[in-house]
């Protein structure tokens, strides 16, 4: 099962009894992968995945997202987009960078001090 809070989504693949899922799991090493295998930086991954209209991105972030749980090739990882339902990949991935980059902890506020009342 994914964690969420560990840059983990599920994505399911096929119908029927021949449907399978798959964990995909976006973390530091996934990231530097998705760089390599597509020559962008983070910047340039996390607009294109926020745009979703780029394939390449959506490959990459897939391939270096499998790694830990499915090790495959990117080949592999391509047709899988191809076997999934029209946009169920470029969701599962927004939930993992969701995931993986978690809101910043807030700062406690500061006690407001409580001012002497003036003596009577």
């Amino acid at each position: 099962m994914a964690n969420p809070l560990k840059g983990e989504a599920t994505l399911k693949i096929g119908e029927g009894d021949d449907a399978e899922e798959l964990t995909i799991v976006i973390d530091i090493n996934a990231l530097i992968e998705a760089e390599d295998a597509s020559g962008l930086d983070l910047d340039q991954l996390l607009d294109g995945l926020q745009r979703g209209r780029s394939l390449k991105v959506q490959r990459a972030l897939l391939w270096a997202g499998l790694q830990a749980k499915h090790p495959c090739s990117i080949g592999w990882a391509g047709n899988i987009i191809s076997l999934a339902t029209p946009g169920s990949v470029h969701e599962a991935l927004t939930r993992a960078v969701i995931g993986a980059f978690p809101p910043a902890p807030t700062e406690p506020k500061a006690k407001k001090a409580n001012p002497r009342k003036a003596a009577a």
